[in-house]
């Protein structure tokens, strides 16, 4: 039978890949049962109806380094849907355990198809023991799915890239530019948390996506010289404790530390080594969201040698309030180049309270401020209508992007790559309300086209040289890019 009983101390290795849950984090909660020390413990577990047949069960653990398929852990069925395994004798302390099918994509969740947690066992004294339970069902992981919604630029990196300062693998994703096979260029890279909400909305289709992949294709076909994206999936068994710098009671956190080693130490020297980066901290830019938002605000503080740009959405500093104290005794590094927040006053979510993310941001900015920080290169945005939901910050995303990355040099390594600009075309007031001015001097009867920051083309004409108007008052206010001839510029509807 399933005991519940609370979160280990000590979350060690939980290297199975999990389908993610719901979106904030839980609160984990371990699968805790006390067994005598050099007792032969004997699993039992009752597997559901769904199981596919001809599979294997196998329990991989911290003892066979998480083996899914290790021949010497497979269990043996009794009777119909009941399989058992005596362990060896020599195992004991505290085992932390889960059951597979023999294969890492296939894994078991609870009912409602979201990662479990790990089981544990503690061994105590010298007697034979049983431990007895269910699993409520089998996923299976294989992307992409036939329905998947991502753009050609977006890869799988791996399914079991390996964590060892957290001892653990998780899932990595990457995006890359629509012409990175061709150009011959270098990038720049953003790092990125919950990778499974960036791309796909197939996977998670209760949530949808942000539409990164989509929004970065269109800015660059309206002239933006693009980025590589990396991604980590969550696990929201760990969510909260690899995000959040400070533990929260019943919430977890305090592995922000571990996973920025990750990051920095791990998964950057892979991804330098093996795509063609930008690799210095102008170039290097971190996304997070939620409590990621609250990792990459530490990730400011602690490694501005490595990220110089960070795009931080709706930080979730109501849990991690500690984080104020960290900004105000970090003096501004000369790396430090630009950040971005954006948050709303309508978001709430979990103990996070209606006005606790735009108010949180608020106070992160005026640390930011007392700490002596240049504010010039810190952008505030406190946007209503606003949802702790992905609608929400995709709709941030592009106009923020931008910003965050203006002054980063292209990594053109060809004058074939990105035309260089003229000076031919300005536009004027920027912003605008209701009437653009256009003033052009290049060849006559030129394509103007208007671009949203979806890459959707709004308003097409020819243009002549002189000065133009263009009528702009139907437009929703927004990012806009006006192209004419090879000559592109942005600008801003109120």
């Amino acid at each position: 039978m399933r005991q519940e009983i609370g979160e280990p101390k000590t979350l060690t290795p939980n290297v199975m890949p999990r389908f993610t849950s719901v979106f904030l984090g839980v609160i984990c909660v371990a699968l805790m049962t006390v067994i005598p020390a050099n007792a032969q413990l004997t699993l039992r577990m009752q597997v559901p109806d769904s199981t596919p047949d001809g599979y294997t069960v196998y329990v991989a653990g911290n003892w066979n380094n998480w083996n899914p398929a290790h021949a010497a852990y497979a269990l043996t069925e009794t009777s119909p849907g009941m399989w058992e395994i005596v362990l060896p004798s020599f195992l004991a302390g505290e085992l932390q355990f889960k059951f597979t099918l023999g294969d890492g994509d296939w894994y078991e969740t609870n009912d409602r198809q979201e990662s479990t947690p790990n089981r544990v066992v503690t061994i105590q004294a010298n007697t034979p023991a049983e431990y007895n339970g269910t699993i409520d069902a089998w996923q299976y992981w294989s992307w992409p799915f036939a329905n998947s919604t991502v753009t050609a630029g977006v890869g799988l990196l791996s399914s079991t890239f390996e964590m060892p300062q957290l001892g653990r693998i998780r899932r990595v994703m990457t995006y890359t530019p629509p012409n990175y096979e061709t150009s011959g260029r270098r990038y720049p890279v953003i790092y990125a948390l919950d990778s499974q909400f960036l791309f796909d909305g197939t996977i998670r289709s209760e949530w949808g996506e942000i539409r990164m992949d989509e929004q970065m294709d269109s800015l660059f076909a309206a002239g933006d010289p693009g980025a590589i994206v990396v991604a980590v999936e969550a696990d929201f068994a760990f969510r909260n404790n690899e995000y959040l710098p400070f533990f929260v009671p019943n919430l977890g956190g305090g592995q922000a530390e571990q996973t920025l080693a990750f990051i920095t130490d791990t998964l950057k020297p892979y991804v330098d080594a093996n795509f063609r980066t930008l690799a210095d901290r102008e170039h290097t830019a971190f996304f997070g969201i939620s409590n990621g938002g609250v990792f990459g605000t530490y990730a400011a503080m602690m490694r501005p040698d490595v990220f110089g740009r960070y795009l931080i959405f709706s930080a979730s500093f109501c849990l991690n309030q500690p984080m104020y104290e960290v900004i105000t005794e970090t003096a501004p590094s000369e790396s430090f180049l630009r950040m971005a927040f954006v948050s709303g006053p309508e978001e709430f979510i979990g103990p996070c309270l209606a006005g606790s993310f735009s108010d949180g941001q608020l106070e992160a900015v005026s640390h930011l401020q007392a700490a002596g920080y240049d504010m010039s290169n810190i952008r505030s945005e406190v946007v209503s209508p606003s949802e702790h939901a992905l609608w929400f910050w995709e709709g941030q995303f592009a106009d923020l992007y931008l910003w965050l990355m203006t002054g980063v040099s292209t990594g053109v390594e060809s004058s074939k790559e990105v035309p260089p600009s003229d000076g031919r075309l300005s536009v004027y007031p920027n912003p605008v309300q209701s009437t653009l001015r256009v003033d052009y001097s290049g060849p006559e009867n030129t394509d103007l086209l208007v671009f949203d920051s979806l890459g959707r083309v709004v308003t097409e004409s020819r243009m002549s040289q002189g000065t133009s108007t263009l009528y702009v008052d139907h437009l929703q206010p927004g990012l806009y890019f006006i192209r004419v001839g090879t000559e592109i510029r942005k600008w801003i509807k109120q």
